[in-house]
């Protein structure tokens, strides 16, 4: 210290009170001297700063050679450069140093003068730090960064990425406005300006999208974001911002608006559900008649749109969705452009924030007014067929296409005794298997094969004296009456009639052929007979009056039993309901018959005697 002071009292008495650091060290590179800025800047006192090896200090840090550098630079008095001084479990202190001889041209003690850069060192490495991360992203990425210095001029600043996302090499192109104009699809170029002069002079946000030409020939698509610096008057001076490649979304984008606009259904999105504004694909203006961005995207807007008759649901369901529910579904009828409605369906998934309220809802909307219509169609089809079935006689089962029962009208009940209700979903076997039960057939065994070959015709246990007929039909859609599921189409039909009258009358009317037959023949034999007489013998003319009066009446009968075969005709029309039958007096039948057979004079003349049977008269030659 003594030699400190002996070589520049003056000095050293100056630098005890200057403000920045100051201290000395012998040629051990022990501290002998230093100012109070210098204890300040370590957090120490001087006490018992001095005598501390300052070689150990910056060694730890800059390695064993620091020091020997520092003592150079000392003996030819000049500065040092930035030195960082690690002392043990303190924060490193970063110090901009300059130091020479006390004694010049001689070994002894060293002066240094340090300025603290530990602030702007920690600054520079966290700005270093920064520029690696940014460039690690930039490299890992697919942005590129560009700078337009001078906004008055055309010279501009691409980093090396922006150049290689349209495969050039850094020094390949000139990074200019000019340049960019050239790569510029000519489609984009109006719109790109706009937005750049939109941002130059209106203070727009600049974000656009755009195609540029690459080194290969193609177009590919970016998006530039940017920022306007102004001067003190506000007036444009600088623009920075970024490029990103695009490229493969806005393929994708495209790939999904075309399956989209060749469908029926579109995207939306309620970005802030305490907010109105919404998103609303192409599409969904397109599905609603609009040209896309014709009308706002906004829910005041869409509330409008849905028909009074739907806006109880869809707010019920929309509140729903907002309170607690994890989805939106909806369905209701949109006022489209032309002023006619047509039905929707709106799908959305409902987004929350950390204390469970509703921040967001996205979804979709499907075109669903031809499956409507189609479906109101099966509906009044239905009602149709079911008034049907509830009025025809006849009763029908429809399976599926698993063969299990999906409908039964109301007569399979009445004319079988089966249980429909219980009936319903059981499989074609166990349904023909239970019929079978409630017939009077104890062998009857009721199958899909049977019916397949033909009808099978049956009495029913539940109403005696009635015979019922099952028969199978292939692709039939059922409905009207007991039915699970609303619109349940089947595909088998087993049908169910009752075929009591109907065989009563074909046995009545095979009862009346054999009769009629019968009937038919007596007459003509007559007719024949007496005609071959009056044609071949020569009779009295009282006799030839009988046997012409004869044959007028033979045919008065055949004309009787014409009309009554004609009625034959009629049986079947009368849709097999029963026939009146009426009382015949006996004694009058028998006296007509004998009227028109007379008892021949010559020839044997039948007797009479009561039998041993029921009494029935028996004739017999007379000895």
């Amino acid at each position: 210290m003594e030699v400190v002071l002996a070589a520049s009292p003056v000095g050293v008495q100056f630098m005890e009170h200057w403000h920045l650091p100051a201290f000395a060290a012998d040629t051990e590179g022990h501290l002998v001297w230093a100012n109070a800025a210098f204890a300040q800047a370590f957090e120490d006192d001087l006490t018992h700063l001095l005598g501390s090896d300052l070689r150990a200090w910056v060694s730890a840090w800059q390695g064993p050679t620091a020091w020997q550098t520092l003592s150079q630079s000392g003996a030819a008095s000049q500065a040092c450069g930035l030195v960082c001084f690690a002392r043990p479990q303190r924060q490193p202190l970063w110090m901009e140093v300059s130091c020479w001889r006390v004694v010049p041209d001689a070994l002894g003690p060293i002066m240094f003068v340090a300025s603290d850069m530990t602030a702007q060192r920690g600054a520079q490495e966290r700005l270093s730090e920064s520029n690696d991360r940014l460039r690690i992203a930039l490299e890992g990425g697919n942005d590129g960064l560009w700078d337009w210095l001078d906004t008055h001029s055309q010279d501009m600043w691409w980093s090396p990425e922006f150049v290689g996302l349209l495969g050039y090499e850094a020094g390949e192109i000139e990074p200019s406005l000019v340049s960019f104009d050239s790569l510029l699809h000519p489609d984009d170029q109006e719109a790109t300006f706009t937005a750049l002069a939109q941002a130059l002079e209106g203070g727009a946000e600049y974000r656009v999208e755009f195609r540029l030409l690459t080194k290969a020939g193609g177009y590919r698509w970016f998006r530039s974001r940017a920022k306007v610096l102004r001067d003190e008057h506000g007036e444009h001076r600088r623009m920075a911002g970024s490029l990103q490649d695009i490229d493969d979304l806005k393929r994708s984008q495209e790939r999904l608006d075309l399956a989209l606009e060749g469908g029926s259904q579109a995207l939306w999105d309620w970005l802030d559900t305490h907010s109105q504004t919404m998103w609303w694909s192409p599409q969904f203006y397109r599905m609603l008649g609009y040209s896309p961005g014709e009308i706002s995207a906004d829910l005041a807007v869409f509330d409008t749109l849905v028909h009074e008759d739907d806006q109880a649901s869809y707010f019920e369901a929309l509140g729903g969705a907002l309170d607690d529910a994890p989805h939106l579904n909806v369905e209701c009828r949109l006022k489209t452009k032309s002023g006619a409605y047509r039905w929707f369906k709106l799908l959305g998934k409902v987004f929350r924030d950390g204390s469970a309220l509703h921040s967001r809802i996205a979804g979709s909307m499907h075109d669903i007014d031809d499956s409507k219509r189609i479906q109101a169609d099966i509906r009044r089809r239905q009602e149709e067929l079911g008034a049907i079935a509830a009025i025809s006689p006849d009763g029908f089962l429809s399976f599926d296409e698993d063969y299990r029962l999906r409908f039964s009208s109301d007569a399979v009940g009445r004319l079988t005794g089966l249980d429909v209700q219980a009936a319903m979903g059981q499989t074609l076997q166990a349904v023909l298997q239970t019929l079978s039960q409630l017939s009077t057939q104890a062998d009857l065994r009721l199958d899909e094969a049977t019916l397949h070959e033909g009808s099978v015709q049956t009495g029913v246990t539940a109403s005696p004296g009635r015979t019922v007929e099952f028969s199978w039909h292939q692709a039939v859609t059922a409905a009207g009456g007991a039915s699970e599921g609303s619109d349940t189409e089947g595909t088998h039909l087993l049908r169910v009639r009752d075929v009591t009258v109907e065989l009563e009358a074909e046995q009545i009317k095979a009862d009346f052929l054999t009769a009629a037959a019968h009937e038919l023949r007596t007459p003509l034999a007559s007719v024949y007979g007496y005609t071959e007489l009056l044609l071949n013998y020569d009779m009295p003319p009282e006799r030839q009056k009988k046997m012409l009066a004869t044959i007028y009446r033979q045919c008065e009968v055949l004309m009787t039993i014409v009309n009554e075969l004609l009625d034959m005709a009629r049986i079947d029309a009368r849709g097999g309901q029963a026939f009146d039958l009426e009382p015949v007096d006996l004694h009058l039948l028998v006296s007509e018959v004998i009227s028109e057979y007379p008892v021949p004079p010559t020839d044997w003349r039948p007797s009479w005697r009561r039998g041993r049977g029921r009494g029935w008269p028996s004739p017999t030659r007379p000895r």
